[in-house]
């Protein structure tokens, strides 16, 4: 198989963490989706469809949600008790000067949305100088070499193998897809593009191993084992100068800790989310046709073909027919009514399957 070859359990739920990813990202996402999450109506022109999926109104429940919990959460820093020497690595857990507090907020905010992520400490390694036999913690420092905490999110990894090593059930392969900006050919100065990679990470006889792939360049085939190469050579990580018998990845849901896959925790939110959208999207529809009435005119005709009859208080109606009559026509019935009643339990609805903060808030004493 492939190196790009996805998990089942990854196939089965990649299409509800797309849906959770763009109702949590708001309006644009989700009217970008069309029909994905609006359907046409019935010989519905694409014209007459974008102007019906513009007027919907989308309530964005699902971020508010995932803002709120996650505001509650870190409502207080939290109390972190580590070593002093570990203490200066959690100012900067990724390289880019990120605190620790950001890193848990992000892994947080990713378990809110589509229920799993993953995090991978890594280090570059520490360049040893002629005549030295090991690189110490010290060589590390003063190369600038630090361990860093990555977060992968959890469409980034597309595949992972568990096995048994003494006697418990551990990570023994996982594939993340990632992108590498490259020169473009010819070279631009201002202007790079980005290529697909796969970082390989398993356990080679017994030992922690990490290998980069791409796909090679010219004709490709789908699906052929034989499109990629690797890029540099295996990279066998050390700690404290010693080679690591684990994986160091893992993998976070909202319930535990390890590679089994569980649906969102807001998934029912996101869906009534987006039952909310298409009901406001023919509330609106409803509105946009009946909120003006019409005027209908009987019994009335024009000298000429083309010729128009204004109506406003500048203008006069006059009809040599005794028997025509005029009159403005409005809507009248419980259809919108309904529509209206429904978005109300749909909000109410929305609440109760997470969204409690949406609800208006009364002042008591």
């Amino acid at each position: 198989m492939p190196i790009n070859t996805e998990h089942a359990e990854y196939i089965k739920f990649k299409v509800k963490w797309k849906r959770c990813r763009d109702v949590a990202a708001g309006s644009d996402a989700v009217h970008a989706a069309g029909e994905a999450y609006l359907p046409k109506l019935k010989e519905q022109s694409t014209q007459d469809y974008n102007a019906y999926n513009q007027r919907a109104t989308f309530y964005n429940a699902t971020w508010r949600t995932i803002a709120g919990l996650t505001g509650m959460l870190f409502r207080q820093p939290p109390k972190i008790e580590v070593p002093t020497t570990v203490a200066e690595l959690l100012r900067d857990m990724d390289g880019a000067g990120q605190p620790v507090q950001v890193l848990l907020q992000d892994v947080c905010e990713q378990a809110l949305t589509v229920g799993r992520v993953a995090v991978l400490v890594d280090a570059r390694p520490v360049i040893k100088l002629p005549g030295m036999k090991v690189a110490t913690l010290a060589d590390a420092r003063t190369q600038g070499v630090q361990p860093q905490m990555q977060v992968y999110y959890t469409e980034s990894v597309i595949n992972w193998r568990t096995g048994k090593i003494a006697g418990k059930t551990v990570l023994t392969q996982a594939v993340l897809k990632e992108t590498e900006q490259v020169a473009k050919d010819p070279p631009d100065e201002f202007e790079v593009k980005e290529e697909d990679r796969w970082r390989v990470l398993d356990l080679f006889e017994g030992r922690y191993r990490q290998r980069v792939f791409r796909r090679k360049s010219g004709v490709q085939v789908p699906g052929v084992a034989s499109d990629f190469e690797q890029v540099g050579e295996d990279i066998f990580p050390l700690l404290a100068g010693k080679l690591l018998g684990y994986i160091p990845l893992t993998i976070m849901g909202t319930d535990d800790v390890g590679t089994e896959v569980d649906d969102p925790p807001l998934i029912d939110l996101v869906d009534m989310n987006l039952s909310h959208y298409r009901t406001s999207a023919d509330y609106a529809h409803g509105c946009h046709f009946t909120a003006l009435p019409t005027l209908f005119l009987a019994g009335f005709k024009v000298d000429n073909p083309g010729d128009k009859i204004y109506i406003g208080s500048a203008a006069a109606i006059v009809a040599p027919n005794a028997d025509a009559r005029a009159t403005f026509v409005e809507f009248s019935g419980a259809g919108l009514t309904a529509l209206e009643r429904k978005l109300t339990r749909e909000e109410q609805a929305m609440a109760v399957l997470g969204a409690r903060m949406l609800e208006p808030q009364q002042r008591q004493v």
